[in-house]
């Protein structure tokens, strides 16, 4: 989900040629790819607009396949496994000038990335971006770029792990939905979507005692971030409200300029 004026909006591909001919673009003019019919109109529009290509595509189009390859299998799992699905992305890479000696590697990268650890992070909505920041580059140092982000839509959501996994090419499963409290059914959902989770707490109120002994009495593994107090800034969701995307506040908007932000939509359609 990224920030259009404001707001938290899911944008969706019609293809894998779509996804990368749209992240060759400056992050301006992607819609002018979103938008097109067909592969065809795609593949087209991207070659006249050459000129405003990322001047660093070289160096993240293979990280941006591999993220566009997830988050198409993310977003239609029942596609996954399927030979013929495969077969399919590798020739949508090959209209993309990727070799099929390079293609199939892609791929095979990608299902890795898709089973590696799933990692959400949570209650970070009033922490410092430096704390958060921190406990990025551990899990980083843990596993490397063989993890993906698990993103809670509903209370105590926060973005900024969010906008960098995005920014880092790597893929998102949202769980969730706004207003969402985990407990009974949302807490069972998102149980079943993770297996490391991210916890901040207020280190003298632990707000999260309770969640941090549930999730790890169902065997997921817990890193509790105890802080001394909470960091009043703007942020687009604020801790426990779980704001759906239409109900940002406009401060939301001004913070979002001082973040980093992804370039690439996330998510396909159907």
């Amino acid at each position: 989900m990224v920030l259009r004026q404001g707001k938290r909006v899911r944008e969706h591909y019609a293809t894998l040629v779509h996804w990368i001919e749209a992240a060759k673009l400056e992050a301006t003019r992607q819609e002018e790819i979103l938008l097109t019919p067909s592969i065809q109109i795609a593949l087209r529009r991207s070659k006249e607009n050459r000129a405003h290509w990322r001047d660093d595509w070289a160096m993240v189009r293979s990280s941006v396949v591999e993220q566009g390859i997830c988050m198409y299998y993310l977003a239609n799992e029942s596609m996954y496994g399927h030979q013929e699905v495969e077969a399919n992305i590798v020739a949508q890479l090959q209209m993309c000038r990727f070799s099929e000696m390079v293609a199939s590697p892609l791929h095979r990268s990608a299902m890795a990335m898709l089973a590696a650890p799933r990692i959400a992070f949570l209650g970070h909505g009033h922490a410092l971006d430096s704390e958060v920041s921190k406990r990025l580059r551990f899990i980083q140092r843990r596993y490397g770029k063989r993890w993906h982000l698990v993103h809670w839509l509903g209370r105590h959501s926060a973005w900024t792990a969010h906008d960098w996994a995005l920014s880092e090419r790597m893929p998102v499963t949202y769980v969730g939905e706004p207003g969402m409290r985990m407990i009974s059914e949302g807490l069972d959902l998102f149980a079943r979507t993770v297996d490391h989770v991210v916890l901040f707490d207020d280190r003298d109120k632990k707000v999260h005692d309770q969640l941090c002994a549930e999730l790890r009495q169902r065997g997921k593994i817990v890193d509790l971030v105890g802080l001394g107090s909470f960091i009043e800034q703007p942020s687009e969701s604020q801790e426990g409200v779980g704001c759906a995307a239409e109900d940002l506040p406009s401060t939301a908007a001004d913070q979002s300029t001082r973040k980093k932000v992804a370039l690439q939509p996330d998510l396909f359609g159907s």
